[in-house]
């Protein structure tokens, strides 16, 4: 090899060097005793060893008396999950005095106080844990930090670590605070602590002071808005650049979490081996409903669960818990009788957990199905349309009043009014949306077939024959998206354009559409007695529904009929 490019491949390889080393990533673990639960720190430590750091450093507080020396065995154990180095802060609760502070030398293998470098990068580990304020701390310490801060002012960073947070009474109040002052003379770049098992974050002159919060040690109460959770804090350097996220305990998981197979069956458990059909015995009792529930064991074991109906005042049912015994292979079948007896919203719900893979659950929670009738009534002539709807036309039909969220409650739209009326060829929809805050009502779109269902709207799935679904959003603009899907062959055509008439009006507290469809547009025979339908209104300022099926999909519209006359 000849001597030039022997010197370039030295280069490239020194220049790799050196910029891997002042590249890399730490982690810092918060305190683990003052009140120590052990299995929250075991969480903590496996997590951070998966996230396979350069090295950690914690803040204190590791042994819950650092005065017995078998306190520091169990978290060392712990700590040997770990196939980097660990530098160690010492707490409070782990030097107490000289012999203490032998105990921690001895057990973690560094002095109280002492630097280290990664790379360019210069770190710091002071000892406070017997003081209560930077002016306390013995005078060797203090010379040997200002000594060390010298001779290391011009590295890319530098980074200091004690205990307890002595800045948050100085500085961070608005009071003098000499220890600040030396770091903002010595080039300082963020300074860790501890001690309070709460996260917080200041900046100053410069310098980044952060509080890390429990690893282990106890809290009054957890509080996700106030840092107060099991945490550790993952940091990374690039040059002299800091970048440090904060994590949640129990936010990491192993890459076995879920398998394929477990994914497929989870999505199968709702739609597939848990089902429900609802039916109306008696048609002069509407109110009477009996619901079949079929669960499907498609598992190896024996399910043994207990099935749960829940409802509220305006419901009656006789048998609200009842265990189960399915067998592999086999479907239950149970039947339950519902009385409606004020409102239909909310439905009751059906809740039962199936278990299936390697120890999991699947939380069925469910409202009832149900089936709606709509009396489409016969006119002559249908109205026209002119953004208006008349008294004499609202008294000729039964108006639609009760809606539902999606999850089978009361919407929380309040007062919204449709009905329907047909002749010979066309089917007439009128819909009175209240609306309070009038400034609010959203109505971008004015063209066909732009997104105007993100704009307060009223949406409706019509099907003839429950394969061919006519679906058609109109917005306050009286604009109009719609699409005609075959769900046999699979065919979802967008650019089908319905022939409707449309008129809108909005005025200062509610809107209105009236709509004219075409019978024979929608695949409506003469001789035909019913459509199928579902219909909502959207709500986007607070992103709430109206639905009369409370749910959105092409299967819905098997639920609701319209009797035409």
């Amino acid at each position: 090899m000849n001597k030039p490019k022997l010197i370039i491949i030295l280069l490239i390889l020194i220049f790799t060097f050196l910029f891997t080393e002042d590249n890399f990533h730490f982690a810092i673990l918060g305190d683990r005793t003052g009140g120590a639960d052990q299995q929250e720190f075991e969480k903590v430590v496996k997590e951070m060893s998966a996230m396979r750091p350069d090295f950690v450093v914690t803040v204190g507080d590791f042994a819950e008396d650092g005065r017995n020396p078998e306190d520091y065995d169990v978290p060392l154990e712990t700590m040997k999950v770990f196939d980097c180095p660990v530098y160690y802060t010492p707490g409070n609760h782990d030097i107490y005095d000289e012999n203490s502070a032998k105990i921690f030398t001895e057990k973690t293998g560094n002095d109280p106080y002492y630097s280290f470098d990664q790379g360019n990068t210069h770190f710091i580990i002071m000892d406070n844990s017997t003081v209560s304020k930077y002016e306390d701390i013995e005078e060797n310490q203090r010379d040997w930090i200002i000594d060390d801060l010298a001779t290391n002012q011009d590295k890319t960073n530098i980074y200091v670590f004690m205990h307890k947070p002595f800045w948050a009474d100085g500085i961070a109040d608005g009071k003098e605070d000499f220890m600040h002052d030396i770091f903002k003379k010595y080039n300082v770049d963020a300074v860790f602590t501890g001690h309070w098992h709460q996260y917080a974050y200041n900046e100053f002159d410069g310098i980044e002071y952060f509080l890390v919060g429990s690893s282990g040690g106890s809290f009054p109460y957890k509080d996700d808005n106030m840092g107060m959770f099991y945490q550790y804090m993952w940091c990374k350097v690039e040059g002299d650049r800091l970048y440090t996220n904060l994590i949640k305990s129990g936010n990491m998981f192993e890459k076995e979490l879920v398998t394929i197979k477990e994914e497929q069956l989870s999505y199968r458990i709702p739609h597939k081996f848990i089902q429900t059909k609802s039916n109306i015995t008696d048609e002069s009792k509407p109110e009477e409903i009996t619901v079949e529930l079929m669960i499907s064991n498609q598992t190896e074991k024996i399910i043994k669960e207990n099935i749960i109906i829940e409802h509220d005042y305006n419901w009656i049912i006789t048998e609200k818990e009842f265990p189960v015994k399915i067998n592999p292979g086999d479907t239950l079948r149970k039947e339950f009788d519902f009385v409606q007896i004020t409102n239909l919203f909310p439905l009751p719900r059906i809740k039962f957990y199936y278990p299936f893979g390697r120890d999991k659950k699947y939380k069925y929670d469910k409202p009832i199905e149900i089936q709606r009738k709509i009396e489409c009534v016969k006119v002559d002539n249908i109205p026209k349309i002119d953004g208006r709807i008349s008294k004499a036309d609202e008294e000729k039909v039964s108006v639609i009043t009760e809606f539902a969220d999606e999850d089978g409650n009361s919407s929380k739209i309040k007062t919204t009014k449709t009905f329907f009326m047909q002749d010979d060829e066309f089917l007439y929809i009128a819909c009175y949306c209240a609306e309070p805050l009038i400034d609010n009502l959203k109505a971008d779109f004015t063209e066909r077939d732009e997104e105007v269902y993100y704009d307060d709207s009223l949406g409706f799935l019509i099907s003839a024959d429950g394969n061919i679904i006519y679906q058609l959003y109109v917005n306050p603009n009286g604009a109009v998206w719609d699409m005609r899907t075959d769900l046999q062959k699979h065919e979802y055509d967008k650019d089908w354009n319905g022939n409707f008439e449309i008129k809108t009006a909005v005025y200062k507290d509610n809107w209105i559409a009236e709509i004219i469809i075409p019978l024979a547009e929608i695949g409506c025979t003469k001789d035909m007695e019913e459509l199928k339908i579902n219909f909502r209104r959207y709500r986007p300022y607070n992103d709430e529904d109206a639905f009369f099926i409370p749910e959105w999909s092409y299967d819905s519209v098997n639920k609701g009929k319209m009797v035409l006359e």
